[in-house]
């Protein structure tokens, strides 16, 4: 097993608490902001020790770090110091309008779009009032909205307000009652100054033993491309969470399905006579031209009876394009359900959550995976 190690120098308890609950609320928010499965999560941090691989974590509030992110992203937040880039002209914020009958807008005030005159052929006559169709033409469409964008960010800043721009600024930042400075910037490298904090590092040693692959490094991302019925991750990952508990759980304590797919593979457990066991991970060795190496991914749902073991991999998509793709990951987990229940007849099947059909798949033997590697 992986082993992993912190170098730390001068570490106060609070630091020690500050490090951890980095770590724990990164994790969160991996498992909260993504389409993984409490055991992929799992393996995405074993996989990640095991081949050095870093990730980039936002370390929260109090740090001593520049944060850049949108203004619809900021409402609710403050900041000890709020820079606002590009306040340039027709850039932010914009000279925006619209307009109905009635029309308010900051430059050009309360403005009527029509106007009733009798002067016409003796009889009253609506018409429009080209004046203020002029004046609201030359303001874009999200004027007000970009208004009230502008308060948000100017109202983040704690103590410090910086509001930059080029040679062309805006008119509202022309107008401000203030001296615009010109700086000239300098774009050198900034070494940072110490701060008496040491850095959060990880020793990985070299991993002992065979080479490792997910199947999926196998498939042919070109058979994804256009519209092949997939609706999307999050939604494929609702549905594998769904079955993984209901197995876990069980019928009477397991949840109740929200719609068809849930339905259809609560459906399919249920008609299963036998042992069901969900989320097993499947590890084949292979040894391709001298070198040895493992195969490995997650087995959606294996059923066992006294002389069969099933392996069922659940598909949200709505077609079969990607059937042939698919039948490489199958065909891993046969092998490896084939070796651990020699004395029992096993099977690989895809089950498509969609409407319920369940098709059965034709595994490639060793040999073809080994040329796939």
């Amino acid at each position: 097993m992986a082993t992993a190690r912190t170098r730390h120098a001068r570490r106060s308890p609070d630091a020690h608490k500050g490090l951890t609950d980095v770590v724990l609320e990164t994790v969160q928010s991996v498992h909260g902001s993504t389409t993984f499965t409490r055991g992929e999560l799992i393996r995405f941090v074993e996989e990640a020790i095991a081949d050095g691989s870093t990730h980039e974590v936002d370390a929260g509030s109090g740090t001593n770090a520049v944060t850049v992110q949108t203004i619809h992203a900021t409402k609710g937040l403050e900041y000890p110091i709020v820079i606002l880039a590009n306040m340039n002209a027709g850039r932010f914020p914009s000279t925006g309008g619209g307009g109905s009958d009635l029309t308010y807008a900051d430059p050009i005030g309360l403005r009527q779009r029509t106007v009733y005159s009798e002067a016409a052929h003796g009889v009253p006559h609506v018409y429009d009032d080209w004046r203020t169709d002029v004046l609201t033409a030359c303001l874009p469409r999200d004027y007000d909205e970009e208004r009230r964008l502008l308060y948000v960010a100017i109202t983040r800043a704690e103590r410090h307000l910086v509001l930059a721009g080029g040679a062309d600024p805006n008119a509202f930042l022309a107008s401000l009652p203030v001296d615009v400075e010109t700086v000239d910037p300098d774009l050198s490298a900034v070494e940072p100054e110490p701060d008496g904090r040491s850095t959060f590092a990880v020793d990985v040693p070299e991993p002992d033993g065979p080479a490792r692959y997910s199947p999926h490094a196998f498939i042919d991302d070109a058979v994804f491309e256009g519209n092949v019925g997939g609706r999307g991750t999050a939604y494929g990952s609702a549905v594998h969470e769904f079955a993984e508990r209901y197995v876990r759980d069980g019928p009477a304590e397991g949840p109740e399905p929200d719609g068809r797919d849930e339905s259809n593979v609560k459906a399919l457990i249920d008609s299963l006579d036998g042992e069901t066991r969900a989320e097993i991970d499947a590890f084949l060795p292979l040894t391709v031209d001298g070198e040895r190496m493992t195969v490995g991914g997650v087995i959606d749902l294996l059923h066992l009876t006294a002389d069969r073991a099933e392996v069922v991999d659940y598909k949200t998509d709505l077609t079969r394009r990607a059937e042939s793709e698919y039948r490489k990951q199958l065909s891993v987990y046969y092998h490896v359900v084939d070796g651990v229940h020699p004395d029992r007849s096993v099977s690989a099947s895809i089950f498509y959550t969609h409407d319920g059909e369940r098709r059965t798949i034709d595994p490639l033997s060793e040999a073809e995976l080994r040329d796939l590697v």
